[in-house]
């Protein structure tokens, strides 16, 4: 009687098959979250563009000079930001906060006197979408403001409005409030100042110059400085010492500050949630 005849792979054609499939595992275990990164970041780079249109628009509507303010004084000096008087219900009483802090529409007066009412209407205005929904918004603006150029008679100068466009990747996360940097935290971010002053010898560096803030500034965030609202990319933080896209061009032509304005990741996180930085020079009447 014949023997039967089986036929089976071998145990090197086993192994290679097995090292292929690990193989293409790991391929496709490495091309889900750059698919993913890929697509979160071309989604925010289209959202970002839309929801700064809506905050130029909705400052050009709701904003007007505030009375006190710099900006109408034919004295002076310096071309910093500065805060702007926002007016909702044409009662000519508006909502700011002190100059060279961040334009913050939800903030107190210089009093710290509150509108409850406009409080709320104003926060629901500065997220994406705007329109009332059941769905949570996870994309916000805020904005900062600085003469174009300097005062003349005419109170009606053109201003430069910078807006920082957000993604708050979860409701829970909270962000150091600008107000008290240290001890207080807020549920959407906004601009943080922070001083910096010029390193000897390296244009495309700057020196962070408060230890408590230099944890703000990292790799691949953008800052705005202060006086001319000139716009940087961080390339690489090294402890205190920062490296920018390009040439410094910053600085009190007049003194030794030097500051500038960065959306702060959220507290115990590493990453901006700033997806975008936009300026226009406008007309506020």
């Amino acid at each position: 009687m014949a023997k039967k005849q089986y036929n089976a792979f071998s145990l090197m054609e086993v192994l290679l098959a097995i090292g292929v499939l690990a193989i293409g595992l790991l391929f496709v275990a490495g091309t889900f979250p750059v698919g993913i990164f890929l697509t979160t970041s071309a989604t925010e780079q289209t959202i970002a563009p839309l929801v700064a249109d809506e905050a130029f628009a909705k400052i050009r509507i709701y904003s007007l000079p505030d009375p006190n303010s710099q900006l109408d004084s034919t004295v002076s000096t310096g071309l910093r930001f500065d805060r702007i008087w926002f007016d909702t219900d044409d009662s000519g009483y508006g909502s700011y906060i002190h100059r060279n802090f961040v334009l913050d529409f939800n903030d107190t007066d210089s009093q710290g006197i509150i509108d409850h009412k406009k409080r709320a209407f104003i926060t629901s205005e500065q997220l994406y979408p705007s329109m009332p929904s059941t769905k949570e918004s996870f994309y916000q603006w805020s904005a900062l403001i600085k003469e174009a150029q300097k005062n003349t008679a005419n109170t009606n100068v053109p201003v430069l409005i910078t807006v920082f466009v957000s993604h708050k990747t979860g409701q829970s996360l909270k962000y150091p409030d600008p107000a008290d940097i240290l001890n207080n935290v807020i549920p959407w971010p906004q601009p943080l100042n922070i001083p910096v002053a010029d390193v000897t010898g390296r244009k495309r560096e700057i020196q962070i110059t408060d230890a408590d803030l230099k944890q703000y500034i990292n790799a691949d965030c953008t800052i705005v400085e202060d006086i001319r609202g000139e716009i940087y990319r961080i390339l690489d933080r090294n402890d205190d010492i920062v490296t920018l896209d390009k040439d410094w061009q910053g600085g009190d032509p007049v003194g030794s500050d030097s500051t500038v304005w960065v959306i702060p990741q959220a507290i115990g996180g590493s990453k901006s949630p700033c997806i975008g930085v936009y300026q226009r020079i406008m007309k506020i009447k």
